[in-house]
């Protein structure tokens, strides 16, 4: 029966070609109108430029003001940031250097993928090309490729500073360690013994002796050292390499204008080396 009702899914998948920027924009007003829940936007880094000189624009903020979550995921750019301005305030917006396609996804029912963009920005889009697709199965396949990026995107306020302020203040996503840290956990506790599978008698004798070695293991734990650490599974080694990296990052951004890549390396490698990072 699942197999049957996948087969009519796929039967009642319809696939559509548009030409002409306008007549994208059109379908994507549309959508924005018949949007129930959700509506997420890729606009990689000219697309704000396209809905801005467009009606759909309007519909997608009447869209959010009437409660569809909308999600927008574009790569920033410094010639676009006050165009964003123009959406609804409820509207969730965030940066990704991963984004240059353009795309929409409503309801995870329909998705437009953009197939050809003209390459200026402020053109007409009379060659635009896009492929509509209206199937929940492969707008959910779809839905997971966007919140792939999506949870890896910068959120606006943030990423806008790049060229607002000429720095970088992104969070910084660290991996402290790898493994079950529960095992670790264990371990540095000198706990051997079973998790049990059900609720177990309590016996106050082996609550008392239990106790007084936890609460050894746990004051070791609490004296902040890097050996204390690592036994919790938080790898030091990992985490200032990490940091280093986003410090080197940083520095390269705020160097960026030097010309000449011989110059470039050169400053870059003066600044390390009086940072003291080696």
């Amino acid at each position: 029966a699942l197999e049957a009702d996948n087969g009519q899914q796929e039967a009642s998948a319809k696939f559509a070609v548009l030409k002409g920027r306008d007549h994208i924009q059109k379908r994507i007003g549309e959508l924005a109108n018949e949007a129930d829940g959700q509506l997420v936007l890729f606009l990689g880094r000219y697309g704000i430029l396209h809905l801005c000189r467009s009606p759909s624009i309007d519909e997608i903020n009447s869209a959010a003001e009437r409660g569809v979550i909308v999600k927008v995921l574009a790569q920033l750019d410094r010639r676009t940031l006050k165009f964003f301005d123009q959406l609804h305030d409820s509207i969730e917006i965030r940066h990704s250097d991963e984004v240059n396609s353009l795309g929409v996804l409503k309801d995870q029912s329909d998705v437009i993928q953009f197939l050809f963009v003209e390459q200026n920005p402020v053109g007409r889009g009379r060659e635009d090309a896009a492929l509509v697709v209206s199937s929940e199965v492969f707008a959910s396949s779809h839905y997971e490729f966007m919140m792939a990026i999506w949870n890896r995107a910068v959120d606006f306020h943030s990423a806008k500073k790049r060229f607002t302020e000429e720095r970088i203040v992104d969070p910084l996503r660290l991996t402290i360690g790898e493994g079950s840290f529960l095992e670790q956990f264990r371990e540095a506790l000198d706990f051997s013994g079973e998790l049990p599978d059900e609720d177990t008698p309590f016996n106050p004798e082996s609550f008392l002796a239990s106790s007084s070695e936890i609460n050894q293991a746990r004051a070791a734990l609490q004296d902040g050292t890097v050996f204390s650490l690592q036994q919790l599974g938080i790898d030091i080694k990992t985490m200032l390499r990490q940091v280093g990296q986003r410090i080197g990052s940083e520095l390269a951004f705020s160097l960026r204008n030097i010309e000449g890549h011989v110059e470039f390396l050169s400053e870059l490698m003066d600044w390390w080396e009086f940072a003291g990072l080696g």
